[in-house]
């Protein structure tokens, strides 16, 4: 029997390097949940965020920052019944990179509810976006206009 009549030499080839392509970086996973309530320290003030959902396979949250600036982190009974920093969803932020507590960057983050109720008035309006994207870097930036210097 010659090698071009063997039955093997009929079947096609797998491409092995197609199975093998994959990344080998491992993607971005953050441990927080809709639901969540975090405080982040910008400077010498504190705010409050809710986590209204992830974006992607548990990739970065999407956030809305509620009314308000503090001096420590505020409590759940400070919260209660507060509302969003602006209406209309402009104080939601996809925030990129935002993994895991507490960041090794100069804010400081802190985590502290599960499963709580989201603040009221921040509904998006009709046309309008439902949150901005920035990452944990420009997060500062990107909130500056938010919160003004009547901190409780």
């Amino acid at each position: 029997m010659l090698l071009h009549e063997h039955p093997w030499a009929a079947r096609p080839r797998k491409n092995t390097h197609a199975l093998s392509a994959s990344s080998s970086r491992p993607r971005t996973v953050t441990f927080l949940r809709p639901g969540d309530v975090v405080s982040i320290q910008l400077a010498d003030s504190c705010h409050a965020a809710f986590v209204h959902e992830l974006h992607g396979a548990n990739e970065f949250p999407v956030i809305e920052f509620y009314a308000g600036s503090f001096t420590q982190p505020p409590t759940m009974a400070q919260l209660a019944g507060r509302p969003t920093a602006r209406a209309g969803a402009r104080a939601r932020f996809g925030v990129a990179v935002l993994t895991y507590l507490s960041d090794p960057l100069p804010s400081r983050w802190w985590h502290w509810s599960r499963s709580t109720p989201r603040p009221h008035g921040g509904d998006p309006q009709a046309g309008g976006g439902l949150w901005s994207l920035t990452d944990i870097i420009d997060l500062p930036g990107a909130t500056a206009a938010l919160f003004d210097d009547d901190r409780e």
